[in-house]
């Protein structure tokens, strides 16, 4: 009878070695999914922050390139023809001239809220930039209070929201009465 050699005897895995590594695995995968979770979350409210910014300042560009008045308006921007309506930017935003629709961002994240209102507390409709660059809301030229579009992650939308720059969960686009647009990390508390 032959006797195995040490390079016969040590081929494949013992029970106890894949043990380990699957309960390796799922620690790993236990701790690294919900963080990832979370930054898709993140990323959902800071890309919908990034593209309202977009727009504002495609408007106040174009404003000042032509010469006239162009609005970012909130508006139903699944219909085939969407157009300005209401307050409620949860289904998306376009730019207009008075006569053509520059272009449409598409809805939102249904993760993402978005609270838009003056400093004053009005609801802001429309952010009109004029051919100076300066932006009033509303289609009221005397409407010139600071501006602010809160995108906040659905589970904190009811909180109160801070600026802050080491942890933030939500984003606050801000538009000056110069028509200038910042964009702020801010903290919700749930």
């Amino acid at each position: 009878m032959k006797q195995p050699t040490c390079q016969q005897a040590s081929r494949g895995f013992t029970i106890i070695e894949l043990m380990i590594v699957v309960t390796l695995t799922a620690v790993l995968l236990a701790i690294a999914v919900p963080n990832f979770r979370d930054a898709i979350k993140k990323n959902q409210v800071t890309s919908n922050a990034n593209g309202l910014v977009a727009a504002l300042q495609r408007a106040r560009s174009e404003a000042i390139t032509r010469r006239e008045e162009i609005t970012v308006c909130a508006g139903d921007t699944s219909v085939a023809a969407p157009a300005c309506s209401g307050s409620d930017w949860h289904k998306g935003w376009l730019v207009r001239s008075e006569d053509e629709v520059l272009q449409i961002w598409p809805a939102p994240s249904e993760n993402v809220t978005i609270l838009a209102q003056s400093t004053e507390g009005d609801a802001i409709a429309s952010v009109t930039y004029h051919s100076r660059g300066t932006a009033s809301y509303n289609g009221d030229a005397a409407n010139r209070d600071v501006m602010k579009f809160d995108l906040v992650r659905r589970e904190h939308s009811g909180g109160e929201c801070s600026p802050n720059n080491d942890k933030d969960n939500a984003r606050r686009a801000r538009v000056e009465r110069t028509g200038q647009v910042s964009i702020q990390r801010l903290w919700c508390e749930s």
